[in-house]
């Protein structure tokens, strides 16, 4: 791996320069490394962000879009800084949530880590009433046909971050991880401990090292199935080494 001097990793991101002092960075899990070491490697090479393609068949209805985040992204969680990466549920107030929607049963299960009042994100509530009025309109089948708008289940227990800290984007991708499999029933939900509700710095830096596992593996390879085959990445021949660095490994 590259090594590098103090004195040439700023305080701010800046393209191109190391996100964290070379001791530091040695203290930290390989797949943070191994990320580092390749956002190090584009961005010699000129490369300006990564493009992720949405899989056919994430969503059941219209197409899907693929979208792109930035190393600046990359640079803030290595940080520990707020989280902007394009990998979140929704965004309200420069916050995120986590909406989890269950439209047999009409109800939404807020997953906020500061518990905010629902006045903050109407809007959002109102899109969603406006998208589940087009799927009662379908004929789609609903417990209680006679409710006309879904029932808001705020404040639920879930994990909190503490006060005065922007970690909602952790918190948010943890309370995916941990709700990934589909329930039908929102009763069903797993349940938050009062002794877990805040985070450790393990659980943090182990946050980090998945993200940077799927990103390296599954966006950043041309094998990976989030990989996007049409983008500067994929299409340039002087970033070929870094598409197919699973090649460089097997050599060695």
């Amino acid at each position: 791996m590259q090594s590098w001097t103090s004195d040439e990793v700023p305080k701010e991101y800046e393209y191109g320069k190391p996100f964290l002092p070379f001791n530091l960075m040695c203290e930290l899990p390989w797949p943070m490394r191994l990320m580092h070491e390749w956002y190090l490697r584009a961005s010699e090479l000129g490369l300006g962000m990564i493009t992720v393609h949405v899989p056919e068949g994430a969503f059941k209805d219209g197409p899907n879009a693929n979208f792109a985040f930035s190393f600046k992204d990359l640079h803030a969680f290595f940080k520990m800084d707020k989280m902007d990466i394009n990998l979140v549920g929704a965004w309200c107030l420069e916050h995120y949530i986590l909406f989890l929607v269950y439209p047999t049963d009409q109800t939404v299960v807020v997953l906020d880590p500061t518990d905010y009042d629902k006045d903050a994100y109407m809007e959002f509530l109102c899109l969603l009433n406006l998208a589940h009025g087009r799927y009662k309109k379908r004929g789609l089948y609903v417990k209680n046909p006679s409710r006309e708008k879904l029932y808001i289940r705020g404040h639920w227990p879930c994990y909190k971050q503490p006060s005065f800290t922007n970690l909602c984007g952790y918190y948010v991708c943890e309370m995916l991880r941990i709700n990934g499999r589909y329930r039908t029933e929102f009763t069903d939900l797993p349940s938050i401990p009062y002794s877990a509700s805040r985070f450790d710095q393990k659980t943090l830096i182990n946050l980090c090292v998945d993200l940077c596992r799927f990103i390296r593996r599954d966006i950043c390879n041309h094998l990976g199935e989030f990989h996007d085959p049409h983008s500067e990445l994929a299409t340039d021949p002087k970033f070929k080494n870094l598409r197919e660095w699973e090649r460089q490994h097997a050599m060695d």
